[in-house]
C-alpha cells in the first residue's frame, strides 16, 4: 500500500482589494491629522486634513492617487481650502508583509497661489513624517485576524453539492504580490494547510 500523504494542501488565489477600501483605511488614519511643524516643543499647525481620495495613478512609474483635501489654519491663511495631489509608487516587501510608499509626487492646489507655494515646502518635508508613514500598511496583523475567521468556518463541513463535504484546517497564508489595476488592487495570496473531502452520495 502506498504511504499516507504527509504534506498539506498549499495553493494560491487572487483577492481582490477594491480602491475604495483602501480609501476608506486611509481616511480613518487620515482625516482629522494636522499639517504641523514642532519646535522648540511649540506645535505649529498649518491645515487638517478633511478627506482623502484614492485612484489609479495616470503618471508613469506611479500606482495610486491619493487627493489629500484640507483647510488651513494659520491666521495668515485661515479656513482657505484646498487638496494635496499625491502620486505614489509602491513598494512591497514579501517577507515582512508590508506595503510602504517607494517613491512620489506632489501637486498643492488652493485658492491662493501664496498659499500653495507655501505649502509645497512644508508637504515636502512633512509628507515623509506623517503622510507617507500612514500610508504604510503592515498585513500580518490583518493575516492572523482572519486565520481565525477562516478556521472557525471550516470547523463545520461545508458542502458544494448533494452528499459531498470539505473541512479542513490553514495553517498558514501570506501575500505573495501586489498588483494595481484600474479599479482594484490584486493580492495574490498563498495559502498552507490540510483539508478531506467526504463523499457520502454518488449520483451520476
Amino acid at each position: 500500500m502506498n504511504e499516507p500523504l504527509k504534506e498539506g494542501i498549499r495553493f494560491q488565489v487572487p483577492v481582490k482589494i477594491s480602491y475604495e477600501a483602501l480609501e476608506g483605511f486611509l481616511r480613518k488614519k487620515l482625516v482629522g491629522e494636522h499639517i504641523s511643524t514642532e519646535e522648540k516643543g511649540e506645535t505649529t499647525k498649518y491645515a487638517t486634513i478633511l478627506d482623502v481620495d484614492l485612484a489609479r495613478s495616470l503618471r508613469q512609474g506611479y500606482d495610486l492617487a491619493v487627493d489629500v483635501k484640507f483647510k488651513t489654519l494659520t491666521t495668515l491663511f485661515r479656513n482657505k481650502e484646498g487638496s494635496i495631489l499625491v502620486d505614489a509608487a509602491l513598494e512591497f516587501d514579501q517577507a515582512s508583509q508590508k506595503l510602504s510608499v517607494k517613491d512620489y509626487t506632489f501637486d498643492v492646489e488652493s485658492n491662493s497661489w501664496l498659499f500653495s507655494n507655501s505649502l509645497e515646502t512644508l508637504v515636502g518635508t512633512l509628507f515623509r513624517d506623517k503622510i507617507k508613514k500612514k500610508m504604510n500598511f503592515d498585513f500580518r496583523p490583518l493575516i492572523q485576524e482572519q486565520l481565525v475567521k477562516i478556521n472557525k468556518k471550516l470547523e463545520t463541513a461545508i458542502a458544494p453539492a448533494e452528499g459531498i463535504s470539505i473541512s479542513g484546517f490553514v495553517s498558514g497564508f501570506r501575500v505573495v504580490q501586489l498588483l494595481p489595476g484600474e479599479r482594484v488592487l490584486l493580492a495574490v495570496v498563498e495559502l498552507e494547510g490540510s483539508g478531506i473531502v467526504e463523499v457520502e452520495k454518488i449520483d451520476f
